[in-house]
Formats: C-alpha cells, structure tokens, sequence
C-alpha cells in the first residue's frame, strides 16, 4: 500500500513539471520566433479616361431627366444636375459633348445639330467632370453651371449628347449623330424686358378626310412668331351626330415640346380608341417594313370594346393655350372626318344579300309545293 501511494506521488509530480514545461514554452517562444505582422495593401489603378478601350458590346445608357427648362436673369449663373444610369454589366468610360438644338427641316421635333461659329452660347455651360467613368449598373451624377453674360437674352437651347469616349469599331461618331449614347435636352430662358411671345395656329387637319379604322391622325401646326420658345398645351374633342355628350377627349401636345422662336412646328396627336384598329406591326420592339419600305400595318379587334365600333361622321374641336406672360391665349379650331369600314359593310352586305335570297327561294318552294297539292 505504501509501494502504491509513493508511485502515485511520483507520476502526480512528473505530470506537473511537464506541464510548467508547456506553459513556459508557450508563453516565451513567441517572443523569440514571432515576426512583424504583414500588411498587404491593393491599389486600384487610376483608370485612363483619355481614352479608353471599347467594349465590342453597344452601349446602354439612360440619362433623366432627358428634358430641362431653366430660367435665370442677364448675368446669374443657374445649375442643374442629371442622372446617367449604365445599364451594361460593365464599366463604361463616358465623355459630354455640347451640341444645340434646332428647328427640324420638316417642321416636326427639333433636332441636334452641330454648333456653328456664332453658337458662344456652348461656352457659358461647364460641367463637374466632362469624361467620366459610369459604373456597371449603376447611376452616376452629374452636375453643369450655365453662366450667361449680362448681354445675354431669351432662348438658348443645348443638347449634352452622353457618349463613349471611344466609340469603337462599328460606333463611328459623326458630328451631331448620337450613334447610341443618350442626350439631355437644356432650354435655357434669359429673362429680357424686350420678350415677346407669340403663337400662331396655322392649320388643324387630319391626315385623311375617310378613314376605314382607327387611328385617326391630327396634325396641328403652330408657328411662333415670338422671340422666345413656348410649349402649347390644349386638348381636342370629338363628338358625333345624334350622340349628346362627347365621346372622346385626346391631349393635344401628351409631351409638352416646345417651339422654337421663329420656327413652325407640327404637332401629332392620334384618335385610337375603337373596337378595330390599325397599328404599326412590330417585332422585337421595331417596326416591321416592307420590300420597299414602307411599314406594314396590322389590324386588330377587340371583342370587349364592341360598343366603340366606330362608323359615321365625327367632329373634331381644338382647344389650345399658351402662356404670353401675362395671361392664357387661346386658340380654337374644328375639323370633321369620316369613319366608313368599308370591307366590313360590304361582307356584311353579302351576307344580308345571301340571306335573302336563300329566304327567296325558301318561299318561292313553298308557294310552288302548296300550288301543286292544290286541287
């Protein structure tokens, strides 16, 4: 029994000087064998906007808001800032150009156009960063000051067109086209005692006297004879003989644009609210053409609008305003038209036609077969 206490008491004294052992060992090694830690730092490379490679994809990019109207005085620098979404998975290096915008050849929408050399006006504008680089998927601000001289007065209208710094193979730029990128649309107003505005409506037309379906097109051409750009804004009415109260009411100018001073501009509102309808037939969200290209239509009926089947004489009254500073001008004008769906009214003939003869001969069979039992 004494053998087995004093073995026991040997181990229980081993077990502990080893274990000194560990602990001594854990707690110096480390101050002999520890190094500094190591940090590692990544740099980003700043990315070359100068120009930058072209991804062989297109570009996608949205810019909002697209239209801009500002107002300031002779002298008073104005700011504004827009939104560049891109809207590819990859990074896109981005450059603003300055363009202007113009009356169009054909009096519709104006156009960008590029600065002659007596377009200063391109010099008062300056943005926070003119080349820039739009993350993927991502909005990137931007900001611009115009700063007009005190010799400035009434309109100015920019266009930023937002591009790629290098187009690529394939997206060649050429002047004022926007081969892809996406434009902002600034008018800027310098208030001047000497603004004088004024509109003119020249016609209010459709595009057809008889149409056989719907849409009816009106084209409502304005002339501004003022010095400074104007938006008309009014509605037309549509009602029908026999029929008391109006059957449709469409906006006359639905985007606001304006009309340039000096300019005649045609506006293009669009009657398409019947049970039949013509549209343009699209694909892929693009027009579809012919041969010769002209655009194919289709026509498309719709069972649940059957109480806007629309045929007869119909009577279009304009109602439109502009603001001359002072006070609402109005200006008025009607314009009738026609809605005949001719194929239809001839099938239908046929058929009535068809019927009557089958009820014809029904009769005249009956009145040969009662002759005959007559005795």
């Amino acid at each position: 029994m004494k053998k087995l206490f004093i073995l026991s008491l040997f181990f229980y004294v081993n077990s502990m000087i080893f274990g000194f052992r560990n602990i001594a060992a854990q707690t110096i090694t480390p101050a002999l064998t520890d190094s500094p830690p190591r940090i590692t730092l990544t740099l980003t490379p700043t990315p070359d906007l100068s120009n930058p490679s072209a991804p062989k994809s297109g570009i996608n990019i949205t810019v909002s808001p697209y239209f801009i109207n500002l107002k300031t005085d002779p002298g008073v620098p104005v700011s504004y800032e827009f939104s560049v979404k891109n809207n590819n998975a990859f990074d896109e290096f981005l450059k603003l150009t300055i363009l202007k915008f113009d009356a169009s050849s054909t009096g519709d929408t104006p156009e960008i156009k590029d600065l002659g050399p007596d377009d200063t006006f391109a010099q008062w504008m300056t943005f926070s960063e003119s080349r820039f680089q739009a993350l993927a998927l991502k909005e990137h601000k931007v900001k611009f000051t115009i700063s007009p001289p005190k010799s400035a007065a009434f309109g100015y209208y920019y266009s930023i067109v937002v591009n790629r710094i290098n187009p690529g193979a394939g997206f060649g730029e050429s002047g004022a086209s926007l081969n892809g990128g996406a434009a902002v649309s600034v008018f800027l107003e310098v208030v001047s005692g000497e603004m004088h505005r004024e509109l003119k409506l020249v016609s209010f037309l459709t595009s057809l006297p008889i149409y056989e379906y719907l849409p009816t097109v009106f084209d409502i051409k304005l002339k501004n004879v003022g010095n400074i750009h104007s938006v008309p804004a009014g509605d037309i009415f549509i009602d029908q003989l026999g029929v008391k109260k109006e059957i449709a009411t469409i906006i006359a100018n639905p985007n606001r644009g304006n009309i340039l001073p000096g300019t005649t501009r045609t506006y293009h509102a669009f009657w398409d609210d019947g049970m039949i309808v013509r549209s343009k037939k699209m694909a892929n969200g693009q027009e579809l053409r012919d041969k010769y290209g002209n655009i194919i239509y289709e026509t498309k009926v719709d069972l649940t609008k059957a109480n806007k089947f629309r045929i007869g004489k119909y009577t279009a009254h304009l109602f439109m305003i502009y603001d001359d500073g002072k006070k609402d001008v109005p200006m008025e004008a009607t314009v009738s038209f026609w809605v005949i769906p001719w194929k239809i009214l001839i099938a239908a003939l046929i058929v009535i036609l068809t019927l009557l003869y089958g009820v014809r001969s029904m009769v005249v069979g009956v009145v040969s077969l009662f002759k005959k039992r007559k005795p």
